[in-house]
């Protein structure tokens, strides 16, 4: 038997724990099990406590950032304030609710666009001054639409749309890797938690952007065509007054969490790690960038693990970009994502507008915006403890067939009044938070830590798609198929989702889902 010494501490035989590995009934003599010695001293208990204090500072600071660029769940409740002013005062005059699916979509297409950049800068600049180039340059784009929006609808798809979502995509994914490397154990939780903030995000700023703009509580008095607008001068006259207030808000608080964003020193990654067992044959695939889950405490079987070698996407670790799109796996969840993006992309945008067409209280579907962002900060945690806790396919099963339910039965709200709809919307945003707490673990698990932000950005390629078909769809179908017609789309992409998860073949070093 071999023996792997992690560091060059030296151990005594009382705080000393020996794990061995039976070999399997047909490995034969040359595949041995191999003892591993942690660092089991107090000393090293200590360091990590200090790290998993730190990782918690992280988790904190990330969450903040988050809720910052988490407001663009924020636009569903802004827009109809946005619409009505472009038609009052700017161009074009007869813009539509439909048509302002574009700003949210362009802030999806801005994020997949430059969130690998934002990976690869991230190992260049380091998390502190990635974070925070990205964080300002959506706050910056928030600022420049009080310009915009009283110049045309495009500048400002361009500032509120592109410019938000290319900010949000490079700062996005550095605060979640940077927590999942001091907390390896619980990448689906700190996962979860982090983008509660990003849930959060409505919560905060929807009762600001209602409280400045329309404080009176007026309700749309312009109907055209079936949709209500907004014409009153003392609310519209505030909208790109708002636009300077929110983006200063964003800056500062950007500004204090970035600066609490550092990544673990190298010589504490394996007290900060989880240590695992392996055979002499996996110890060997490491040195060529493979291995079993981290996660794992022991190795499947010679057999199992042979497996494992023949497909990177067997839970590796530190597997570079180049190699990951060489994984069949990895196009397996991009169209995952790509699928459940199609739903939240619409439903997010789109429910206050739907809302308004059989209800007639502005601050009434404020604070469904703001209680139904409280949910998706919940759901995040929630689904982020039950992929820790099962797996990412069973959490991802029952997050795409709860929102496919939910948004195929949307539309009974229009018949059932204000209370159906009311719990729908939060049940909605529950459900879809999950899809994106659950995969940036997923690709920590799949991949490794090390390159997590560059493949999360590649994943989140798949939200161009997203956004660019959601609004197309949306723009094209919404006078002939209506607002049940779109329900029942947003249902087949997501249901086209949950197909797919049974498809996926990822195995962890035991065996199991991963």
């Amino acid at each position: 038997m071999q023996m792997i010494k992690e560091n060059d501490t030296d151990v005594s035989e009382d705080n000393t724990m020996h794990v061995q590995e039976q070999n399997s009934a047909n490995a034969g003599g040359d595949n041995q099990g191999v003892f591993v010695k942690p660092t089991n001293i107090p000393g090293a208990i200590v360091r990590r406590r200090q790290c998993n204090l730190r990782g918690c500072v992280i988790i904190v600071a990330g969450c903040l950032i988050h809720l910052t660029l988490g407001t663009l769940y924020s636009y569903g409740n802004f827009s109809p304030y946005i619409i009505s002013y472009i038609r009052r005062g700017s161009s074009p005059s007869d813009l539509r609710f439909v048509d302002g699916i574009w700003v949210q979509a362009c802030m999806m297409i801005g994020q997949g666009i430059t969130m690998f950049g934002g990976g690869l800068l991230e190992r260049k600049l380091g998390p502190r001054i990635t974070t925070l180039i990205g964080s300002w340059i959506m706050s910056l784009g928030v600022m420049l639409s009080y310009f915009a929006i009283q110049n045309s609808y495009i500048a400002t798809v361009f500032t509120y749309g592109v410019m938000f979502g290319m900010g949000t995509g490079i700062a996005y994914p550095i605060p979640l890797g940077c927590a999942m490397k001091w907390l390896p154990d619980w990448r689906g939780l700190v996962s979860g938690s982090i983008i509660a903030g990003f849930g959060a995000g409505a919560l905060v700023f929807n009762q600001v952007i209602t409280a400045y703009v329309n404080p009176e509580n007026y309700s749309p008095d312009d109907n055209n065509d079936g949709e209500n607008y907004f014409s009153q001068d003392v609310v519209l006259d505030r909208v790109p007054h708002c636009f300077l207030v929110l983006g200063g808000t964003y800056a500062v608080v950007q500004l204090f969490s970035c600066l609490m964003l550092v990544d673990p020193p190298e010589d504490s990654q394996d007290e900060v790690g989880v240590t695992s067992y392996k055979t002499v044959d996996e110890m060997s695939n490491i040195n060529e960038g493979f291995s079993g889950d981290m996660e794992m405490t022991k190795s499947a079987s010679p057999e199992a693990a042979a497996v494992q070698t023949k497909d990177i996407d067997a839970a590796a670790e530190d597997v570079p970009p180049q190699k990951v799109l060489k994984s069949k796996n990895f196009y397996l969840l991009w169209l995952i994502f790509l699928f459940g993006g199609e739903g939240i992309v619409f439903v997010s945008s789109q429910y206050k507008n739907y809302g308004q067409t059989f209800i007639d209280d502005d601050h009434f579907l404020a604070i469904v915006g703001s209680v139904s962002s409280v949910f998706n900060a919940g759901g995040s945690i929630f689904w982020g403890y039950i992929m820790d806790r099962f797996s990412f396919k069973i959490a991802a099963r029952c997050i795409y067939i709860a929102f496919a339910c939910l948004i195929a039965s949307f539309l009974g709200c229009e018949y059932a009044g204000r209370v159906m709809f009311f719990i729908w919307v939060c049940l909605i945003f529950f459900a879809f938070s999950g899809i994106f707490a659950i995969m940036p673990p997923a690709i920590a698990r799949m991949y490794g830590n090390t390159y997590v932000g560059v493949n999360f950005g590649l994943l989140f390629t798949s939200q161009i798609i997203t956004g660019a078909t959601s609004a197309f769809l949306g723009q094209i179908l919404k006078d002939s198929i209506g607002w049940h017609g779109l329900f029942f789309l947003s249902t087949g992409f997501t249901a086209a989702g949950f197909i797919i998860i049974f498809f996926l073949k990822t195995k962890t070093s035991s065996g199991d889902d991963f």
